[in-house]
């Protein structure tokens, strides 16, 4: 299973992931700060694990791997979005 097929999996599997980013990209951006998807992985990890109130439950994870593809995504799907994320071309194994 390559990268994309992964990611395709963990999307699907976690919706939450993509409505959390762009609401933090658009916080972001919003104050007029330049925004980068490394910064709002860094702020989703923090606000996912301060969420879980369940003590069985480990640390959320999600994979770096997966950044370049919610930045494409987000600059995809949201029109105001667009162009927030710089981007370097992703090279599929």
């Amino acid at each position: 299973m390559n990268n994309q097929e992964k990611f395709d999996i963990f999307h699907d599997t976690n919706p939450d992931v993509y409505v959390r980013l762009v609401r933090i990209t658009r916080a972001i951006s919003s104050k007029g700060f330049r925004c980068s998807i490394n910064g709002a992985f860094e702020v989703l990890r923090y606000q996912i694990n301060i969420d879980i109130n369940d003590p069985n439950q480990k640390q959320f994870r999600i994979l770096d791997t997966y950044k370049a593809r919610y930045a494409r995504m987000i600059m995809d799907i949201e029109p105001d979005l667009a162009g927030v994320f710089r981007t370097k071309k992703i090279i599929i194994p």
